[in-house]
């Protein structure tokens, strides 16, 4: 995996494909792009398992493989609230501390999960997220956590600066909980649901829409080149043709009345206490953006498409909603796209530089469908970088701040090991802004604060233009 900056490629001719969580933003000089509505077919479904296992080409070893990467510890069933993983009783401790500590030298601290009780748990599972920070110098930086299955946890950091430098433990969900969304996340992709509206002859009528209705008389659109099928609802009075828009629709409370407590905010994402203080570690230009927004008179900002053009630097950026599932307010069927499909429609344009990023919308289904849909994108960009070996691909991690149902930063890290476990054998980088999100002083959110994104932005064009 190229992780390294790349020399000498400026703004100019520039094209970036940015995938945002079934978000592009296009830039390149000349052509639109058009898309055709896959064919509607008029079926019934009957109650099929989700697509839990597909066959990733003729590489069936490269599934296991996948999978076997993102399996997790998970909690005995049935366990009741008390035994479970509670942060106000387990601790953490530095492992051989010392009075002080040099840039570079790397430190290690033993995580100890107890019950609400104290007692110290016999299995392992839980998710922590671990990092290092100062307040005063406005840093953080994560650390890496090895779970040991007994109760007990290693985290470890690379001290990175001088001066004050503060640890922070903090568990973001019991092994329990984990236990709830992983059986959830395989068993029931209903949780979210989406809208389809029909129109014809003045008629309207809006149904429910999903990858699948097990049992319910539908209307299957199928995409031949993606293997992608989509269905909803069959309308009372209109044919399959007047699909017209898409849109969110809601989220189905399915937890029982035992799960509900585990959910409870007083658990997830809660600071382990310590008392250790600051830790004695010793010491060994701003750029303008020309960017103007050009008025596409789009009905919905959200889905888009929206279109920007830097005359100084003579580039073009694009931005459209991907094809679904799209948990975004109404948009029209036509502006949905597939990744592979908006790759595979690209020609040999000199400096084309491409960022994908996808996941956000794929947590609440069983990841087989990520793991089908990336294995379409990764094929695009391999088909791509043959016909355009100069080719320019960035891969955008996923954001910490997970916290709406269904959701969860557990969730989102198993998606990004999958992504770059799929991504890892072709020449392209990934932008890691795991810990930008995670480590940053201001508090954690799905959809960062400007200052987290203009980081973000900085850390992408470091590697197109990194003079």
């Amino acid at each position: 995996m190229r992780n390294m900056r790349k020399p000498g490629v400026f703004l100019c001719a520039l094209v970036i494909i940015f995938f945002m969580g079934f978000i592009i933003q296009i830039l390149w000089r000349g052509s639109s792009i058009v898309d055709s509505h896959p064919a509607a077919l008029e079926t019934t479904s009957t109650p099929t398992s989700p697509p839990t296992s597909p066959v990733i080409g003729p590489q069936s070893e490269e599934l296991t493989n996948l999978l076997k990467m993102i399996e997790w510890p998970l909690a005995p069933t049935n366990v009741s609230l008390e035994f479970s993983t509670y942060p106000k009783t387990s601790e953490y401790f530095i492992i051989n501390p010392r009075a002080t500590y040099m840039i570079g030298e790397s430190l290690e601290v033993l995580i100890i999960a107890k019950d609400h009780k104290g007692r110290t748990k016999n299995y392992g599972g839980d998710y922590f997220h671990v990092k290092l920070h100062s307040l005063s110098l406005k840093a953080g930086v994560s650390g890496s956590v090895t779970d040991h299955n007994n109760g007990s946890y290693t985290a470890r950091f690379i001290l990175q600066w001088s001066g004050e430098t503060m640890i922070s433990v903090r568990l973001m969900h019991s092994s329990e909980l984990i236990a709830i969304l992983h059986q959830q996340r395989d068993t029931r992709p209903d949780k979210v649901f989406f809208k389809g509206y029909f129109e014809k002859n003045g008629i309207r009528e809006v149904v429910e829409c999903n990858f699948d209705l097990p049992g319910q008389d539908v209307c299957e659109y199928y995409d031949r080149q993606n293997q992608e099928k989509w269905v909803c609802q069959r309308p009372k009075n209109l044919p399959c043709d007047s699909y017209r828009d898409h849109s969110s629709g809601g989220n189905r409370k399915i937890q029982s009345e035992e799960e509900k407590p585990f959910f409870s905010m007083s658990l997830i994402d809660q600071e382990i206490p310590s008392n250790l203080g600051s830790l004695n570690v010793l010491p060994l230009k701003n750029v303008t953006n020309a960017l103007k927004q050009i008025n596409l008179h789009v009905i919905h900002h959200n889905p888009g498409p929206l279109l920007a053009t830097d005359a100084e630097f003579n580039y073009l950026v694009q931005w459209r909603a991907h094809q679904k599932p799209l948990r975004m307010e109404r948009s029209g069927i036509q502006e949905l796209r597939y990744i592979s499909s908006e790759l595979d429609r690209l020609g040999n344009r000199k400096g084309m530089i491409i960022v994908i990023t996808c996941w956000s919308h794929f947590l609440t289904y069983p990841v087989g469908v990520y793991i089908h849909r990336l294995h379409h994108i990764r094929e695009a960009v391999v088909r791509l970088l043959e016909r355009s070996p100069e080719t320019t691909i960035l891969i955008k991690s996923a954001n910490t701040g997970y916290r709406f149902d269904h959701g969860s930063d557990w969730l989102s890290v198993q998606l990004d090991i999958l992504m770059r476990a799929m991504f890892s054998k072709l020449p392209v980088t990934v932008l890691d802004v795991w810990q930008m999100t995670s480590c940053h002083r201001e508090p954690e959110n799905l959809h960062p604060i400007k200052v987290i994104i203009k980081n973000e932005v900085d850390l992408m064009l470091s590697f197109i233009c990194p003079h």
